[in-house]
């Protein structure tokens, strides 16, 4: 079982920051895996800057999300954030192949289905929302295994 840590960060035009991920080619929250020894809230403020190039101030613990599909079994930790004065957003290359805020209502195509669902129960005044997560969204594994069959025969 994995864990991860994720922020909702809204600006002052009430948009959302998403970025899309190279791994999947999908819309998705910055964040990612929660390393050894680190605690959740750490690993979105370590995870966003490092995807995003923003410094971060965690709000509030928004929701604990569980994924149970076949192969896949994770813990998601979702924080309300503020992000601090940035010149311009920065991408990680590796892990991010665009980057940018929109309108709650609007969200770009190939967002991923549950992203929606968390952002708007982020943007709640509510206590910590927890929920399952297991849609399986086909076009979203597609993509992924055929980028893993790519890597895998070009590095060959």
């Amino acid at each position: 079982m994995t864990s991860g840590a994720f922020a909702v960060i809204t600006n002052s035009e009430n948009k959302v920051l998403l970025i899309k991920r190279e791994d999947l080619e999908a819309w998705a929250l910055p964040g990612g895996n929660i390393e050894r020894n680190e605690t959740p809230e750490e690993a979105c403020i370590r995870e966003v800057k490092e995807e995003t190039g923003i410094n971060i101030s965690v709000d509030k613990i928004n929701g604990i999300y569980i994924r149970t599909i076949p192969g896949l079994k994770d813990v998601t930790f979702v924080y309300k954030a503020t992000a601090g004065k940035y010149t311009k957003l920065e991408i990680d290359e590796k892990e991010v192949l665009d980057i940018g805020w929109f309108n709650i209502g609007s969200l770009p195509n190939h967002t991923l289905t549950g992203i929606r669902d968390i952002i708007n129960n982020s943007l709640k005044e509510t206590n910590i929302n927890i929920g399952f997560m297991n849609k399986q969204e086909l076009w979203v594994i597609k993509r992924f295994i055929v980028k893993k069959l790519k890597r895998m025969l070009s590095s060959r």
